[in-house]
């Protein structure tokens, strides 16, 4: 079934960088979990997972210009079309969404008057508005689509990619908040959250969790992310940083998804990790790398990989979203994608299902993957 798109993104193999080792521990040992062919010739997008640390990271990509052209083209296509960028429900769960992370940032009195916070990826700003008259409030948006819009909210908005941003301003905290898995580098990307972070400054970082979130093949083609962390990685990730994870939280959304927050102090080695589990009361740094190492095979494998393939991209986040909105519910109208595959091709291609009542379809279709379970009790803050 072909669908009807309002916008098309090209790309050609010059758009494209190969990654070959895991930016988190190095490995050079993988298991290929998908492929997704544009107009069946070109691989675009091979997600993999590494078998050493669980890292699942997309192996082939487009490079971060290719992006930005994009975010323009998309930007000028809504000015030209008169469409309306803001979803209200969207922002106003962003809204919501902040208030409990600031919440919770104030139980633990890591909040104080005047504190100089800093927001990686911070979108529209809708959700940091309401405390900018609380703290001094910045924002670091490369997407110049939605960065405009955060200085309309006033917030003071540096629109650059992490990579290009240098910060003379030393931030008291540093936040990140579902964006790590946006980045091309981001072990780069923690290394500069390190360097404009404070001395025993805090860090909180909120990612997807691998074992509630790549459960299907819909993150397979999930274009606007490049990682998905497991909470043993992340952690790896942080202290190799000299960023000392102090808690560790499950925060659930409001649509069910159950992510990883780790809140980090930097350059804090004398901290007593009193949240953690006993094996990570540890204070020297190899100690504490070794603490986070990471048990084999904790995921198990069946069917891969996937080979998709699309004849059009028309959206830089989904890559393939669809046209006809039939719930009132925005992250339900996903889902409404299905799988078919075609046998002159040898591949998957998307179609479209239409649905007469409100039941979220099977997020499971090809059930590739089984995780173990997490142990720690769900926090839900």
């Amino acid at each position: 079934m072909q669908l009807n798109f309002k916008m098309n993104h090209k790309i050609l193999s010059s758009d494209l960088e190969i990654i070959k080792s895991c930016n988190i521990c190095e490995s050079k040992k993988f298991k290929t979990i998908s492929n997704v062919f544009f107009k069946n010739k070109l691989n675009f997008f091979q997600s993999k997972i590494c078998l050493n640390c669980n890292y699942v990271f997309r192996s082939i990509r487009p490079k971060i210009q290719w992006f930005k052209k994009n975010w323009n083209s998309r930007f000028s296509f809504q000015q030209k079309n008169k469409v309306t960028y803001i979803n209200p429900k969207i922002e106003q769960f962003r809204i919501s969404r902040y208030k409990k992370i600031f919440d919770f940032l104030k139980k633990k009195n890591i909040l104080k008057k005047n504190n100089k916070i800093i927001d990686i990826g911070c979108g529209t700003g809708s959700g940091l508005k309401q405390f900018s008259k609380l703290f001094n409030i910045y924002g670091l948006e490369a997407d110049n689509s939605r960065g405009s819009i955060a200085k309309k909210n006033g917030i003071m908005v540096f629109d650059k990619s992490i990579e290009n941003f240098n910060s003379k301003i030393k931030f008291d905290i540093v936040l990140c908040i579902q964006t790590l898995e946006h980045f091309h580098k981001p072990q780069e990307a923690i290394n500069k959250i390190n360097k404009m972070c404070k001395d025993l400054g805090y860090v909180y970082i909120e990612v997807p969790n691998i074992k509630h979130y790549v459960l299907s093949w819909h993150d397979s083609i999930y274009l606007a992310h490049l990682s998905t962390f497991a909470v043993e990685n992340l952690k790896m990730l942080l202290v190799k940083n000299s960023l000392i994870p102090i808690l560790e939280t499950y925060p659930q959304t409001d649509n069910g998804e159950v992510n990883i927050g780790i809140l980090a102090r930097k350059n804090d080695t004398d901290f007593k990790i009193k949240k953690l589990s006993l094996k990570d009361k540890l204070t020297q740094k190899k100690r504490i790398l070794k603490s986070y190492s990471i048990r084999k095979n904790k995921v198990f494998f069946n069917k891969f990989p996937i080979n998709i393939n699309v004849n059009q991209i028309n959206d830089i986040s989904l890559m393939v979203k669809p046209t006809k909105k039939i719930f009132k519910n925005v992250l339900k109208n996903i889902f409404i994608r299905d799988l078919k595959f075609n046998k002159n091709i040898q591949k998957y291609e998307i179609t479209q299902n239409d649905f007469k009542n409100e039941k979220i379809p099977n997020r499971n279709i090809l059930r590739t993957m089984k995780y173990i379970p997490i142990k720690n009790k769900i926090k839900v803050y």
